[in-house]
């Protein structure tokens, strides 16, 4: 009898900016370098020409990372600093998630917030969510 196990969740991450000074990604799945770095030019796009200070790191539907991955995120968090980013809000339960991020903001050198839900680093950054509306706010 063959045992099959369920299929991976489809893994993604979303950039797009909420407000002129607050960006937001949405990190879902199981987050790999290679899919990190392939990410990584559309995030600096959304990036540039905006006064973004703050970036929500929204982490709540992310089922793991690859050791890997640390290197594409330390590129992820200079592209922010290099973009006069001021602070990290990251949204998530995962205590792996945490460490991972206290340790890039020692190295790079940002401020890191977290959050166990979205809606508390909404109100943080000063963006109130819309109602009704699934991943929309408003600032």
């Amino acid at each position: 009898m063959a045992i099959f196990a369920p299929p991976l969740p489809a893994s993604d991450l979303q950039s797009k900016l909420i407000a002129p000074d607050v960006v937001i990604t949405y990190f879902r799945g199981h987050i790999t370098n290679e899919l990190a770095m392939k990410q990584l030019p559309y995030f600096r796009s959304v990036l540039q020409g905006s006064n973004a200070a703050t970036w929500i790191m929204e982490l709540t539907a992310m089922t793991g990372f690859d050791p890997s991955a640390m290197t594409a995120g330390a590129r992820w968090w200079h592209a922010f600093k290099d973009a006069k980013g001021e602070q990290i809000l990251l949204v998530s339960t995962q205590s792996a998630a945490r460490m991972a991020a206290a340790s890039l903001s020692f190295s790079i050198g940002l401020s890191v917030k977290s959050f166990t839900s979205l809606e508390p680093a909404l109100a943080y950054a000063g963006i109130r969510p819309v109602r009704g509306a699934r991943n929309r706010v408003s600032s």
